[in-house]
């Protein structure tokens, strides 16, 4: 199965992009490019891409990876959302209870000192009230 994909060239710290249509299970920097339809320097943010022969891929059955679909999006070659590449992080149910337990035991403490505060407040009502009595 084909793939569009960025092979990423250019020397250190300097990134530039070839957008090529290579095999899935290729890495792109190994694998044989069957097609190269652009480039993409993210630097000069300059993109050169061949819409048609995209277009044409993609009517052949071409996926192309998340960066590519989002460049492509931003391009206005394919219409629709741009796709999520880094997914949130799914919190565990142990970590959950975790979390709200230390909530309780905030809330705890806190109505602990409000009840002390209450306390000392009271015993000086009392103490003036006596003083003034």
């Amino acid at each position: 199965m084909l793939t569009l994909k960025l092979r990423r060239l250019g020397r250190k710290n300097r990134p530039f992009f070839r957008i090529i249509v290579v095999d899935k299970r290729k890495h792109p920097k190994k694998g044989v490019a069957v097609d190269e339809v652009g480039y993409y320097d993210p630097i000069k943010k300059d993109v050169n891409v061949d819409k048609e022969r995209v277009l044409d891929w993609i009517k052949k059955g071409v996926q192309p990876s998340a960066t590519c679909y989002n460049l492509f999006v931003k391009l206005g070659i394919i219409k629709g959302k741009k796709i999520h590449k880094h997914k949130k992080k799914k919190v565990k149910e142990g970590e959950q209870a975790q979390k709200q337990g230390q909530q309780e035991v905030k809330t705890q403490g806190q109505n602990q000192v409000q009840a002390q505060e209450n306390k000392a407040q009271e015993n000086k009502e009392s103490q003036q009230n006596t003083q003034t009595a």
